[in-house]
């Protein structure tokens, strides 16, 4: 988990998540995961008080979760979290930007995937 001027085990950064749980802490984290679809959560102040606003000392009042799946799988691998500024309406357009982020995200961890793949099979080859 990453988060950027959150200490984890906070509520608005938990250290781990129950996906059991429709909501957790006002998080649709299992929403998001269980139906592979992004979710605009409102009213952040309200669920998990003051959040860091980033370059402005504007908390984001809304954010958008988005799982971040890799090619070829049916489940997410990750979700990003991505805290909306005041200044900024949720709109379609930056839906669209942060989707484009998640797909990197994916195809970055597809890379990596791949290159320990290969460089366990390397190994593998060298035992006699």
């Amino acid at each position: 988990m990453s988060s950027v001027g959150l200490n984890p085990g906070q509520v608005a950064s938990p250290r781990t998540v129950d996906l059991r749980q429709p909501d957790y802490c006002g998080w649709p984290l299992a929403r998001s995961v269980s139906t592979n679809s992004v979710q605009l959560v409102e009213g952040l102040q309200k669920k998990v008080g003051c959040l860091p606003g980033g370059p402005w000392s504007d908390s984001p009042d809304c954010a958008f979760i988005l799982p971040v799946t890799p090619a070829g799988t049916e489940k997410p691998a990750a979700v990003l979290v991505a805290g909306i500024s005041p200044r900024r309406d949720p709109d379609g357009a930056y839906q669209t930007f942060l989707k484009s982020v998640a797909n990197q995200i994916a195809a970055t961890m597809m890379r990596v995937m791949a290159y320990e793949s290969l460089v366990i099979r390397q190994i593998v080859d060298v035992i006699p």
